[in-house]
């Protein structure tokens, strides 16, 4: 197999990779483990409102409370305690996660959680054409994203814009393959010659993230003929 063939297989594996993540990230962890009884951002329900809830206490802390709250209780630990006053002795139930959930979680937490995840989840259709300039910019290399990694011209091409590398696909139709969610996925995940180094989060911001997938939606040929489709029904 050529080289060019093993790079598009890796690319294709990591893409697949960062849309299952989407799909089964912690934010469905959340709505599935911590709904029930909290919100983030809305408000204290059955328990406590957990935005910000990674800067009231210590990870260690939240890691013993989750799993056994009233061991903490007993223990006379005066957070614990003061929680559980505050809610009229409501017990915590114990949680279980497998491994490396519980971390994924407070991960989301610290970075926002549902608040972020809805704001990374904006839809293209719904950029302006400053975010969308802005995202053309981070492609082309005339913008330089927040983590010094290189454009996504440097191994990608766009029809109607200057030649880009070919050592990724050619990029032109991807909003109409991948689609919003899944396509903001792989840009958060980024393409491993993007990447400053190996243990880097992502190559680009959620706002990079949204303009550059704006970017794509207004180059996909796809989409604009979907959209003068549209215009066509309404008239």
């Amino acid at each position: 197999m050529h080289t060019r063939a093993l790079v598009w297989c890796l690319l294709a594996l990591i893409a697949a990779e960062a849309a299952l993540r989407a799909e089964h990230g912690p934010g469905a962890l959340f709505n599935s483990r911590c709904r029930a009884c909290h919100t983030f951002g809305g408000g204290d329900l059955i328990g406590p409102d957990l935005k910000g809830v990674t800067d009231r206490h210590p990870r260690e802390w939240l890691r013993r409370w989750i799993a056994s709250s009233q061991t903490l209780v007993r223990a006379g630990d005066p957070a614990a305690v003061a929680l559980f006053d505050r809610f009229r002795h409501f017990p915590m139930p114990d949680q279980s996660f497998a491994a490396g959930e519980l971390e994924t979680l407070l991960d989301y937490f610290a970075g926002g959680g549902p608040i972020a995840e809805a704001k990374r989840n904006r839809r293209a259709e719904q950029a302006g054409p400053a975010e969308i300039a802005f995202g053309g910019a981070l492609f082309t290399g005339a913008r330089v994203p927040a983590s010094g990694g290189a454009p996504c011209l440097s191994c990608h091409a766009v029809a109607g814009h200057a030649i880009g590398g070919s050592l990724g696909p050619d990029l032109t139709h991807a909003y109409s393959k991948y689609q919003d969610r899944r396509l903001a996925a792989v840009l958060l995940r980024g393409c491993f010659p993007r990447l400053p180094d190996a243990s880097s989060r992502a190559s680009l911001t959620d706002d990079e993230v949204f303009a550059v997938k704006a970017f794509l939606r207004s180059v996909d040929p796809g989409q604009r003929s979907l959209a003068t489709a549209r215009r066509g029904v309404r008239h």
